[in-house]
């Protein structure tokens, strides 16, 4: 995330750990480009915002 937070593409909601999974998430964390400053704020909100739903 940069200014704005979001789902990474491969997944839009939390998902079970599996092998399968995990690599998908490697993947597609692998793809990301850095963007901008780092707003820790939006970042936290918007992974427990997650966990709450």
């Amino acid at each position: 995330f940069n200014s704005n937070a979001q789902d990474v593409s491969c997944f839009q909601h939390l998902v079970q750990a599996n092998v399968r999974n995990k690599k998908v998430l490697k993947d597609a964390v692998n793809n990301i480009t850095a963007k901008g400053i780092t707003d820790y704020k939006k970042g936290f909100s918007f992974a427990f915002e997650q966990l709450l739903n």
